[in-house]
């Protein structure tokens, strides 16, 4: 079988609605982070996407907004559902900068910092459930983990996770709860001839060395382990986002089995970037 789906991470949505001011002559603090264009990048992403002949599925792994502004959620989700009426098939799921964990703030009249209203963590969760969980055929108990079949014969599971540091969110780990779940399913998939992929928004391996040190904390806790027992399940496929970084790294367990760990930079980033994947499974690419 081949199958074709797109894959988009780190669309940090900021709404206009959150200026004031005239953003079109905001001064600009982050050019990786380009919330001013934001909205017109995620769009024009997902047009890209309903446009596309092979495939109009896409996984989209959190920090769908900038920090989980109110506005900007609303405006994701309407957008999500205007892309869906038109064709599109989407699979996303949220992360830390979809929850109030940070202050957040938008600009007034004169470019001045004023506090927005943030969305709560459970109304976050039930606001995007149509567009992930909701179109899952079983669910792990964290509220976040669900698997989908995003396309005929493809199995997607989108993994959350736990942290040691609760308060900043550092250090992420799957539990062992978790990936017996996985393992469950990936199981039945072979006994039905599917393929499964996985995909969480942190990075479990680093994507460069420079990332383990800069990065420390974001990366997974033990994440060499994880995703190897990952590819001796049978995974072969495993996207994340987070670092903003492109990157892809071929992993082999020890005992011999290959996992990719797919990285995909933000679509708010300068420039935006997505991913189109074409997997064949007969010849095993």
């Amino acid at each position: 079988m081949v199958y074709n789906f797109y894959h988009i991470t780190d669309v940090h949505y900021f709404s206009k609605r959150n200026f004031k001011c005239d953003w079109r002559n905001f001064s600009q603090p982050n050019t990786q982070i380009c919330i001013l264009k934001s909205e017109e990048a995620f769009r024009k992403a997902l047009e890209i996407i309903r446009e596309d002949k092979d495939t109009n599925t896409v996984i989209i792994t959190g920090d769908l907004t900038d920090h989980g502004e109110a506005y900007s959620h609303e405006e994701v989700r309407d957008i999500l559902q205007e892309f869906t009426e038109n064709g599109g098939n989407p699979f996303v799921y949220t992360d830390n900068h979809d929850y109030p964990y940070f202050p957040i703030h938008g600009f007034g009249e004169n470019g001045e910092e004023i506090p927005m209203e943030h969305m709560p963590e459970d109304e976050v969760k039930k606001l995007y459930h149509p567009f992930g969980r909701g179109k899952a055929f079983d669910n792990f108990d964290d509220g976040t983990t669900y698997i989908a079949e995003i396309l005929p014969g493809l199995y997607h599971i989108a993994m959350g996770y736990d942290t040691e540091d609760k308060d900043s969110l550092h250090y992420p780990y799957f539990s062992d709860e978790l990936m017996a779940w996985v393992k469950g399913h990936v199981e039945k998939a072979k006994e039905k001839g599917a393929t499964v992929i996985c995909s969480t928004h942190r990075p479990v391996v680093a994507p460069s060395p420079a990332y383990e040190i800069v990065g420390k904390g974001h990366t997974f806790t033990d994440g060499e382990k994880s995703i190897k027992q990952l590819a001796d399940m049978g995974v072969r496929l495993f996207f994340s986002g987070h670092s903003h970084i492109q990157c892809m790294k071929e992993i082999v367990s020890e005992h011999g089995n290959k996992i990719y760990s797919v990285q995909t930079s933000s679509i708010a980033g300068f420039p935006p970037k997505m991913r189109k994947i074409t997997v064949d499974t007969d010849k095993g690419t």
